[in-house]
């Protein structure tokens, strides 16, 4: 090989490190900014709503049963802050796995060893262990697996029924038709086991291309 093709190769090899490396480092930033957003929205408007209480109870003119009805009119505007919270803490786990996706199919990607059919085969786990099994490494066998395919299986019953299925309820703690809950502290335990889960995943490839 001559010095300036072994130069090239050299030049386009870095620069496929720095790729894969660049596709590992997603950020969380976002993510937790929206869902602090809608806690933030829910605790304004419940002291507003606090507030509106506390006039309307003191307010003589009104009789009790206007008091009780105009009160009662806000438990809407509860209702509603609550659930905006509830879909930030749902998106918290959509957008964490869908970033851990991109992430994962950018970086098997740059890394040359897979074909643009192979690639767009990915969204299927069954697909991405089996070809992953083949050039890089076991998928399932790399620390953190487990949560990552956790953080999955909880991605898909959220956009599906809101509920438990069979393939989730081989995590602890979860049984089959079990609603979705408190998912923003399934997103806190599982997403610094995942980003560890990913760059394992990268260091993997970087040893088979370096």
């Amino acid at each position: 090989m001559s010095a300036f093709k072994k130069m090239k190769s050299n030049q386009l090899e870095s620069l496929k490190v720095l790729q894969i490396k660049f596709s590992a480092d997603y950020d969380e930033e976002v993510i937790d900014a929206m869902y602090y957003a809608a806690l933030s929205a829910k605790s304004n408007l419940e002291q507003c709503l606090s507030k509106k209480v506390e006039e309307v109870e003191s307010d003589e003119q009104l009789s009790e049963d206007e008091k009780y009805f105009i009160i009662d009119s806000y438990s809407d505007d509860h209702y509603l802050s609550r659930q905006t919270v509830e879909l930030a803490e749902e998106m918290q786990i959509v957008a964490l796995y869908k970033s851990v996706e991109i992430s994962i199919k950018d970086m098997l990607k740059y890394s040359g060893l897979f074909t643009k059919k192979q690639l767009d085969s990915f969204y299927r786990i069954g697909a991405l262990k089996k070809e992953v099994s083949k050039k890089v490494c076991a998928l399932d066998g790399l620390k953190n697996y487990r949560s990552y395919d956790e953080l999955r299986c909880i991605n898909n019953c959220i956009k599906h029924s809101g509920r438990a299925n069979k393939e989730l309820s081989k995590f602890n703690g979860w049984n089959v038709g079990d609603k979705i809950v408190e998912t923003n502290d399934h997103y806190t335990r599982l997403k610094d086991d995942v980003r560890e889960f990913v760059f394992n995943l990268r260091d993997e490839l970087l040893s088979k291309i370096v």
